[in-house]
């Protein structure tokens, strides 16, 4: 984490382009993008 930027960027590598998943605050409910990631696999 950054300190001017408190947040965690979960993003996928694919072949073609970087998929970002989710810009996340870590006090959020924790893991609340698990679902996102298997939209999109």
């Amino acid at each position: 984490l950054i300190p001017r930027f408190p947040y965690s960027i979960i993003f996928s590598i694919e072949p073609q382009f970087i998929l970002v998943i989710a810009v996340a605050h870590p006090k959020r409910k924790p893991g609340y993008w698990h679902e996102r990631i298997a939209k999109y696999k």
